[in-house]
């Protein structure tokens, strides 16, 4: 009855720690009636504290891994930690990179993305994570993230696109004479992962148009009977709601002749996006739409 958990986490050498408040009671005083609190010796237990180390029979890592000395580690040492089937070392060989910040670290981590052969999946993807940290972050590193076979990891290089795109387009700065990542992005709308393509939805509006609505249009085509990506989608729309509308419209023209219940509660919606914009040219232009359409039999 004193066992009062408090954290938990990994460590090193592979065994679960508890952090255990152990007190007798933790009530606190003012939620007991007056007359009972005199009566209840609330300290007791207080000058104490446990830690739990739970681990299975035998072995876990080897004795060197037991105690690790990261702090000491070379940068190359570091990068291969990435790659270590433990959390904990995974994590604090991440943190030292960036505190270090030594840029002979960032060949290792683009070669480590580019490591096609490699069956650890999360030493690509905390590359790929430190390499935004370090700011080094490059499109070539993106694109193969991206085509990656690890849907996780295809899931966390779009989102990374958005701080990418968001330097390279938003931010003013040349685009590149062969900005690919757009075309690549548009090509995720085929994506078989679920993730993927929800992920793919919010990171949309950090891309440029006419890419924006090539993967947005795509999206919807397939994925609006899904209430979270048909929401995703609209949340990326901004001020293209109506380009938006039309195009789709022209290309499934049955959503508004016999639409399913989901398509129509999705029209319904970028239908009130329209409308929030006030533009008279594009109401105008939405309004001769829906009237020509409901002329046909």
């Amino acid at each position: 009855p004193w066992f009062h958990p408090v954290n938990y986490a990994t460590g090193p050498d592979g065994a679960l720690y508890v952090a255990d408040f152990y007190r007798r009671f933790v009530e606190h005083p003012d939620y007991i009636p007056g007359p009972l609190r005199a009566q209840v010796p609330w300290r007791t237990g207080a000058v104490h504290g446990r830690l739990w180390r739970i681990k299975p029979k035998g072995a876990l890592l080897k004795p060197a891994d037991a105690r690790p000395s990261l702090s000491r580690a070379s940068t190359v040492e570091l990068v291969k930690c990435l790659g270590h089937p433990n959390g904990w070392w995974r994590d604090t060989a991440q943190r030292l990179l960036l505190e270090r910040r030594d840029p002979s670290a960032i060949p290792l981590l683009k070669s480590e993305i580019a490591n096609r052969k490699s069956q650890i999946p999360w030493a690509r993807l905390h590359a790929l994570w430190t390499l935004d940290g370090l700011q080094a972050l490059d499109e070539q590193s993106l694109l193969r993230a991206l085509r990656d076979k690890q849907p996780r990891i295809r899931e966390h290089a779009v989102r990374l696109s958005e701080s990418f795109l968001a330097r390279n387009v938003r931010g003013g700065s040349p685009r590149p004479p062969k900005f690919k990542l757009p075309k690549e992005l548009s090509r995720l709308a085929k994506d078989s992962d679920a993730r993927v393509l929800l992920r793919l939805a919010l990171t949309a509006t950090y891309v440029p148009s006419p890419a924006r609505l090539e993967i947005l249009i795509a999206l919807a085509q397939r994925g609006v009977e899904n209430p979270w990506q048909s929401a995703a989608i609209l949340s990326s729309l901004g001020w293209e709601s109506w380009p938006f509308l039309k195009r789709l419209l022209k290309q499934e023209p049955r959503w508004l002749t016999a639409p399913t219940v989901a398509q129509n509660d999705f029209l319904e919606k970028v239908g009130q996006l329209v409308a929030a914009r006030h533009s008279d040219s594009e109401l105008a232009e939405a309004v001769a739409r829906l009237r020509g359409s409901s002329e046909q039999p």
